[in-house]
Order: structure tokens, then C-alpha cells, then sequence
């Protein structure tokens, strides 16, 4: 492999997408190869701060979601665990 099919699967190889002797050769060439170990090392680091910043994000957005969720039941007079009846839009379920 050169460095450029390295580029191309590094990712895939970082999440163990690879096939064993795929995974093999590239090892192979990121020891013999800074620069590609560097661009390794590298898209590692900005992989784990996009994950860390999803987690962030997706936390940030439930807990908005279960805080807007609570307003709006609470300002419809709607109890979690309860089911209104008679309403012509249907049954509702919180």
C-alpha cells in the first residue's frame, strides 16, 4: 500500500472495518511512514472530539426536549402516565 490507498481507508481502519491482511499492510506502512502515522494520529484525535461533541450535543438537545416536552403538557393540563378522552383529534398518551 502507498500513501494514498493508506489515506483512503484510514478511518475504516481505525474502527476495525478492515480486513485482517488490509489491517496488516497498513499497520505495515504507518510504521515505516511519518507522514501517514501523523495524518493517523491526527484523524484519530479529530474523530474523538467530533464523538465527544456529539455526546455533548445530544445531551444538550434531550434534555431540551424533556424540558420543552414538561411546558407544553403542563400548559395543556396533561399528566405524564395520564390519557385524555373526548377529544376529536384523538386519544393522547404522555
Amino acid at each position: 500500500m502507498d500513501c494514498h490507498d493508506v489515506l483512503l481507508v484510514l478511518l475504516d481502519y481505525q474502527q476495525g472495518r478492515l480486513a485482517p491482511e488490509a489491517h496488516a499492510q497498513v499497520r505495515a506502512h504507518l510504521d515505516g511512514c511519518s507522514d501517514c502515522s501523523r495524518e493517523d494520529r491526527l484523524e484519530h484525535e479529530l474523530t474523538q472530539a467530533l464523538e465527544r461533541r456529539l455526546r455533548e450535543a445530544t445531551c444538550t438537545i434531550d434534555a431540551g426536549c424533556e424540558e420543552r416536552t414538561g411546558q407544553v403538557t403542563s400548559a395543556a393540563g396533561i399528566r405524564h402516565g395520564t390519557v385524555e378522552k373526548g377529544h376529536d383529534r384523538g386519544v393522547i398518551s404522555i
